[in-house]
């Protein structure tokens, strides 16, 4: 086919030169595109890519708590807003062993929330209570049993009473929906804060 073998060799050479040019451009086009497909794997599994948030921090504000009576360690105490009455025992050390736990089991909401500058006092074992010494029964402190004494104050209207202590003032009761104003009237010699 060829006449002379210098020719042959010149166009394998021409051939070997155009091939190997084409090998190294298909090469750096495969690892171009392997190059890239890894990058977009890469970022793709991450979130898109953003300035930092600022979020807005919600800031509780702390209550000032007073714990005494049958308590490891009455004081008074600082807690977040939204803790409970049972935080509040609980940072103070618990009940101690004298604490009249009858007298928690049914009147003391543990899960009632604090209120700022707030009393709570568990009395002793065998304490007597004020509404006892005292005529009047007192509805930030009576018992459910003390608090069913009050004349048109039934069972639920008692467990009403117990769970939004505590009272600032006497028609709170009325304003709350818990008794009438017929009923305050008829018992409002007979009880105080």
């Amino acid at each position: 086919m060829f006449e002379d073998q210098d020719t042959l060799w010149d166009l394998f050479h021409h051939l070997s030169v155009y091939s190997l040019s084409w090998i190294s451009l298909i090469f750096a086009g495969v690892f171009l595109m392997i190059f890239g497909f890894y990058n977009l794997y890469l970022f793709s599994n991450q979130s898109s890519i953003s300035c930092p948030v600022v979020q807005e921090r919600k800031v509780e504000t702390l209550v000032s708590i007073d714990v005494s009576g049958a308590i490891k360690k009455p004081g008074i105490y600082q807690l977040q807003q939204s803790s409970r009455i049972a935080d509040a025992i609980s940072l103070a050390g618990g009940f101690s062993k004298e604490a009249d736990m009858q007298y928690v089991a049914q009147s003391l909401n543990l899960a009632r929330l604090l209120k700022d500058q707030e009393k709570i006092y568990v009395p002793f074992l065998g304490e007597k209570q004020i509404t006892e010494v005292n005529s009047k029964i007192s509805i930030n402190n009576a018992s459910m049993e003390q608090l069913l004494l009050i004349n048109g104050v039934g069972e639920k209207k008692a467990e009403m009473i117990v769970q939004n202590r505590p009272f600032t003032d006497l028609t709170d009761l009325v304003t709350k929906k818990i008794i009438s104003e017929t009923v305050l009237s008829q018992v409002i010699d007979d009880i105080e804060l």
